[in-house]
């Protein structure tokens, strides 16, 4: 071989020396565990005639895998799944394993916190309630009010039969007499208590009619004052 010759293969021996440390390095670089924790959402499947109460939203968790991949790592892409589907109403409590979670391929679960979550189902109902108007404040000039008239006087609620079985009326958002001095009437949300953990209200609105009316000032004899010029008799 001549030294041309000798040249070029340990040119291309230095190369493949440098590829294989670098493949070397590289490899274990990718393959040094690692872990990362992260705050994972709960992902609840039921059936469509059942409600969850007050459900826990997030759980804590350690992963555990290449350092490459724990780096990249997306909060977003970790997700735990909850199947409640054939759970009948009631308080279950249900316990979260590494089956439980869903991950980017290449991490695993190294621990769950908590490690079990409570679950109240309650069935979903619909039931029709009465609405009473909620009317404050004071008209002006003088003016009294009549029967107040809500339009329809009816909505249907939808949500967890437990916590809609105490209610009897609905009421509406205020509705103020303050500055009115003639009938008039407004459209106002029909409020729905924090805690019922309604699905749907039907309407969500409805018209409140108030009639007003000014009384004419009485004569000193206490008898109405008329707009008859003759002097009385």
């Amino acid at each position: 071989m001549n030294e041309s010759g000798r040249l070029w293969t340990l040119r291309v021996l230095a190369l493949a020396i440098a590829l294989v440390l670098w493949f070397v390095l590289s490899f274990s670089r990718r393959e040094s565990e690692s872990e990362k924790p992260v705050e994972a959402a709960i992902t609840y499947m039921r059936s469509d005639d059942m409600v969850i109460l007050d459900p826990r939203q997030s759980v804590d968790l350690i992963l555990t895998g290449p350092q490459d991949a724990i780096n990249r790592v997306n909060p977003f892409e970790v997700s735990v799944q909850v199947d409640l589907r054939q759970a009948r109403p009631g308080r279950h409590t249900v316990n979260l394993s590494p089956e439980n979670v869903s991950l980017p391929q290449g991490l695993r679960v190294a621990s769950i916190q908590p490690s079990s979550v409570e679950v109240t189902l309650d069935r979903l109902v619909s039931r029709e309630l009465p609405v009473e108007a909620d009317v404050r404040g004071e008209p002006s000039a003088g003016a009294t009010r009549g029967e107040v008239e809500v339009v329809p006087p009816t909505v249907t609620l939808t949500g967890p039969e437990s916590r809609l079985a105490d209610l009897t009326s609905l009421s509406t958002a205020t509705v103020s007499l303050d500055g009115h001095a003639l009938s008039f009437e407004e459209r106002v949300p029909v409020v729905v208590p924090d805690d019922i953990a309604v699905r749907d209200v039907d309407p969500s609105q409805v018209l409140v009619r108030v009639p007003l009316r000014v009384v004419e000032p009485s004569s000193p004899e206490g008898r109405p004052r008329r707009n008859d010029p003759r002097p009385p008799p």
